[in-house]
C-alpha cells in the first residue's frame, strides 16, 4: 500500500509539469526578476557605496531568475510551444544584469580608491 501511494505521488508530481505550468513558472521568474532589476535601478539614482552593494545583490538575484526563465523558455521554444522571442528577451535581460553588475562593481572600486 505504501509503495502504491509513493508511485501515485510521483506520477502526480510529473503530471503537473505541463507546458502551461512550465510557461507560468518562467513568467513568474521573469516578473520577479524585473522587480529586482527595477529596485536596483532605483537604488542607483543615489549611487553611494551601500546602495551599489545592494544593487549588485539585486542584479545578481535578478540574473539568476532571468536565467532560470530563459532555460524554461528555451525548452518550450524547442518544442514549439512558444516563439523564441521569450527566450531571447530573458537572455537579453541576463546580459543587462551582468552589465549592471560590472558597472556597479567598477563604481564601488572607484569609491574605495577615493577613500585611500
Amino acid at each position: 500500500m505504501v509503495i502504491f501511494m509513493l508511485l501515485l505521488g510521483v506520477c502526480c508530481a510529473y503530471a503537473q509539469d505541463t507546458p502551461d505550468t512550465f510557461k507560468e513558472q518562467a513568467k513568474s521568474d521573469f516578473e520577479l526578476a524585473k522587480q529586482f532589476s527595477d529596485r536596483g535601478r532605483e537604488l542607483l539614482q543615489n549611487p553611494v557605496r551601500d546602495n551599489l552593494i545592494i544593487a549588485i545583490y539585486l542584479y545578481t538575484e535578478a540574473g539568476k531568475l532571468y536565467q532560470a526563465s530563459a532555460g524554461r523558455y528555451k525548452f518550450l521554444a524547442s518544442k514549439y510551444y512558444i516563439t523564441n522571442d521569450y527566450y531571447q528577451a530573458a537572455e537579453s535581460a541576463v546580459n543587462g544584469c551582468l552589465d549592471a553588475i560590472r558597472k556597479c562593481q567598477e563604481r564601488v572600486r572607484q569609491i574605495d580608491s577615493a577613500k585611500r
